[in-house]
């Protein structure tokens, strides 16, 4: 199903991995990688030690590092790989090129970044998902790139059940099984009668998981909800 696959990297050793497990998944299904390298603005940086004329070229050489590692991986693996070395705003950039070279998956590894530390800064690849208007997929590290076995949870919205119907493609694409599921949120205030609220919340909510479980069983898809 997925054709053009973009890999973000950083240097780090989860963008590595990331990029490794996208090569194999590509070989293994005649998929395209492309990796790309984003420069993030440094002007802070540069004015703090303007006094030395290179710290800009020292910068810039971790992520053509980043990037001669992508083209020595892929031939490794006997895989030829396009590359883009970009400046900017990554997440940005990494939406662009996706965009400019028809991806229809964007990959990048998990930082692992604290929740205190996201509040701040935010990530990369949270902004990616939150923009980007193809699939994004997080390679956590010892992870492998699978879709045979998918679990997918759906808050009954419009946006939860396009989830479902999504993972459901990918599930007949790649023939893999789906689980589907949804949780009830109980509230903590003391709320009369809450226990009839949840069975009728939980009857009306197994009708809708049984619809959908159905329609996506229809295209020959192993559905189970949870």
């Amino acid at each position: 199903m997925y054709r053009k696959i973009l890999v973000g990297l950083d240097g780090s050793e989860r963008s590595k991995y990331a990029l490794e497990e996208a090569l194999n998944f590509a070989k293994d299904t005649k998929a395209e990688v492309i990796a790309i390298s984003v420069i993030p603005p440094q002007r802070e940086l540069v004015s703090s030690f303007s006094l030395f004329t290179h710290i800009k070229d020292l910068i810039r050489k971790n992520y053509e590092k980043a990037i001669e590692e992508a083209k020595d991986l892929a031939e490794e693996k006997g895989l030829t790989i396009k590359t883009f070395l970009e400046e900017g705003n990554p997440y940005e950039k990494i939406i662009e090129v996706s965009q400019k070279e028809g991806c229809d998956l964007i990959i990048t590894g998990r930082r692992g970044l604290t929740a205190f530390e996201k509040i701040l800064l935010g990530s990369t690849a949270h902004r990616v998902i939150n923009n980007s208007p193809v699939d994004v997929l997080i390679v956590p590290i010892n992870t492998k790139i699978s879709f045979k076995k998918l679990l997918s949870a759906t808050d009954t919205s419009e946006y939860g059940n396009k989830a479902v119907k999504k993972a459901g493609m990918l599930a007949k694409s790649y023939k893999g099984d789906l689980g589907i599921l949804s949780v009830i949120k109980i509230p903590i205030e003391p709320i009369i009668d809450l226990q009839e609220i949840l069975e009728a919340l939980k009857k009306e909510l197994e009708s809708h998981l049984v619809s959908l479980s159905e329609d996506i069983s229809k295209e020959g898809v192993k559905v189970k909800f949870l």
